[in-house]
């Protein structure tokens, strides 16, 4: 799909945006998710992740199209907070210490466990639904279909294989997700959850995300309360 875009963008002279808000340093690392993908865009855009935390946006891309920005070009951007000292030391700290230390390599682990636990529970418990999400990002979304059986399934996270007993019950847009069971994830779910102690995004559209300060006992318990509040 991603290389697809590339193609057409390329070929009819348009740019590729991609929009790494959600994605960018979580997914592929530092690369992001165009490294994991193999796809360079023309602009990313970023969100707070590149700012430690802090309430921040950025864009990237090709120098020639970089330039066309002030203060070297005519396409005017500014905000009240852009380049705000706090914002861009706690930011590039943040990145020193994934380049320098084992983040991402302790974060996927993480997800990798917690997507395959929570793909096993679903097995016994909520065939129906569908556990989402890769490197340090997870989801369970109340899908309503059932496959016939689990053989060769995706085991840490769908992935969409054409292969895979799920393939044509998965959600693969937002509207599939709005098909779903979304009121029972917000009026009992969530409330049940927060009752084990795990506090999720409050609606299906949301992606979970692991840390580098979550541990693998963490993991286990938010396993626990899956098991418990299904």
């Amino acid at each position: 799909y991603h290389e697809t875009l590339r193609d057409l963008c390329t070929d009819h002279g348009s740019l590729l945006v991609f929009d790494e808000v959600i994605t960018g340093f979580r997914v592929g690392g530092l690369a992001c998710a165009q490294g994991k993908f193999g796809v360079t865009p023309d602009l990313t855009t970023f969100g707070k992740l590149i700012g430690g935390g802090f309430p921040v946006g950025a864009i990237g891309g090709r120098t020639g199209i970089m330039e066309q920005f002030t203060p070297t070009g005519d396409v005017f951007q500014a905000g009240t907070f852009s380049g705000h000292p706090v914002t861009m030391a706690a930011g590039l700290e943040s990145l020193k210490f994934a380049a320098e230390n084992d983040v991402y390599e302790h974060v996927h682990r993480l997800g990798d466990r917690l997507r395959r636990g929570l793909t096993e529970i679903v097995a016994e418990q909520a065939p129906e639904y569908t556990v989402a999400g890769t490197d340090g990002m997870f989801k369970l979304l109340f899908s309503r279909e059932a496959p016939s059986g689990f053989e060769s399934h995706c085991e840490a996270g769908c992935e969409q294989r054409s292969d895979c007993p799920r393939y044509d019950r998965c959600p693969k847009t937002g509207g599939d997700v709005a098909r779903g069971e979304t009121d029972r994830w917000r009026r009992v779910f969530w409330g049940e959850m927060k009752e084990q102690g795990v506090l999720l995004s409050q609606n299906q559209f949301e992606s979970q995300f692991l840390t580098y300060a979550h541990t693998e006992e963490d993991v286990e318990n938010t396993l626990e309360a899956y098991k418990e509040a299904l």
